[in-house]
């Protein structure tokens, strides 16, 4: 999980107010990651700093918070440096079963989940953000 990185670019000019999120890892990163998403109490993880130059805020800490109801949707905020997750049991399984199908991507190849297009898996958001899922090459 470690390996993970969490990467921000806030876009100007006729996208003002638009956050972009990659989150970048190898395969199995992502696989490992996963299956954290079902063990509670609430973990924290470091993140590995991988600036680049169309992200180059590298965040450094991610959190899980599990909640009693959040109609099975992930909210997911940047805090200053920080990336924090929060659902409740059935939102985080669906989040691990995305991750899983993660794998079926090849290094170089990337996955684009919109904050309003996925609406089984996110919760609605006030400030626009969009994801990007990058899978990297082994080390």
């Amino acid at each position: 999980m470690r390996e993970l990185s969490i990467n921000v670019c806030s876009l100007q000019e006729e996208f003002e107010g638009h956050t972009e999120i990659d989150i970048s890892g190898t395969s199995a990163d992502f696989l490992s990651f996963s299956c954290c998403l079902t063990e509670f109490p609430a973990k924290g993880f470091s993140l590995r700093q991988r600036p680049t130059i169309h992200y180059p805020t590298s965040l450094h800490y991610l959190s899980l918070e599990l909640v009693d109801q959040s109609n099975k949707l992930i909210t997911m905020q940047v805090e200053g440096l920080d990336f924090k997750i929060t659902g409740d049991l059935d939102a985080f399984q669906k989040l691990r079963s995305f991750l899983e199908s993660l794998s079926n991507l090849r290094p170089g190849e990337h996955f684009h989940l919109d904050w309003f297009a996925d609406e089984d898996l996110l919760a609605p958001a006030t400030d626009t953000l969009s994801f990007t899922f990058s899978v990297l090459a082994e080390d």
